[in-house]
């Protein structure tokens, strides 16, 4: 699968920030049909994906990368959420290989189990906003493959934008280091007889709308006890991504979502008429981490 191939690659490719090979190029090629990583420019499209420009059917022979920029987001987090968007190109031909900038980030958590020991090394000391430029040649695996070339962009894990002040009769919501909320009720405060929301982070990216497609990082307590129900926080979970309108959702969160924007931070109070029906009031801390409407 495609995405196998990206993940192996990202592995090769975060195993130097700056620009590095692996393996000698051929000393037979031509020097002008020999291809390498300076010799491709990223620019705009008329899409949210970058363009590249490169001279196709050059031959490359190993492995490069380059970090196009730093980013200004904090530091990557042992263990953390993680979201990626990829965009990949043939270099043999020009042929669009992946994009996820026009669609939702691939999720994934910054631990050495799940990607692997180079990529969870290099991405623990990258920042939330880097950019990444990588080239790969055909795998010994399968020779037959064009090289790729791909950008990567590493994406806000966690929502950001100006802080609201929260209501006085919500639960009290306490962020971590990593932006995991801690979720504390308020004593004397009885549950809702109906659904309840509210922002904690005001956001400014795109509305939540019928059938847009999501990405959040969720917590899910209980609203008589405190203790938590699920939570995409928790070690080995990634990012959740759904769809709003279409009866993916639970209908608190069908209802409670639209309009909100990407990058907020909403508080749910969920009776058990729009959560579960047999588990009392609960509620919910999400962060929209991104949101994609097709049509646009």
């Amino acid at each position: 699968m495609l995405m196998r191939r990206v993940v192996a690659l990202m592995v090769v490719a975060m195993l130097a920030l700056s620009a590095c090979s692996s393996g000698d190029p051929d000393a037979t090629a031509s020097a002008d049909l020999r291809g390498s990583i300076d010799r491709i420019e990223i620019g705009n499209s008329e899409t949210l994906a970058p363009s590249l420009d490169f001279v196709p059917g050059l031959e490359y022979r190993r492995a490069e990368t380059r970090k196009v920029w730093e980013g200004n987001g904090g530091v990557l987090v042992d263990g953390q959420p993680l979201l990626l968007d990829f965009y990949g190109e043939s270099l043999e031909d020009g042929t669009v290989l992946i994009n996820t900038f026009d669609g939702l980030p691939r999720p994934f958590l910054l631990a050495p189990e799940l990607l692997g020991e180079a990529l969870y090394e290099a991405l623990r000391r990258a920042n939330v906003g880097a950019r990444f430029l990588h080239v790969a040649p055909p795998s010994e695996e399968n020779p037959d493959e064009p090289a790729m070339v791909l950008v990567i962009d590493v994406l806000p894990a966690r929502a950001h934008g100006t802080v609201v002040e929260p209501r006085s009769d919500h639960p009290i919501v306490v962020l971590g280091a990593t932006g995991e909320p801690q979720i504390t009720m308020r004593e004397g405060v009885a549950a809702p007889g109906e659904l309840q929301v509210a922002t904690l982070i005001q956001g400014d990216g795109e509305q939540i709308r019928e059938g847009s497609h999501i990405s959040v990082n969720y917590k899910a307590v209980f609203f008589d006890t405190g203790e938590i129900f699920d939570s995409s926080w928790d070690p080995g979970k990634a990012p959740l991504e759904t769809r709003i309108g279409v009866g993916q959702a639970l209908l608190g969160w069908e209802q409670g979502l639209i309009d909100q924007a990407a990058g907020s931070q909403v508080i749910l109070i969920m009776p058990p008429a729009v959560a579960y029906p047999d588990k009392g009031t609960m509620v919910f801390v999400l962060d929209i981490l991104d949101v994609w409407n097709p049509e646009d």
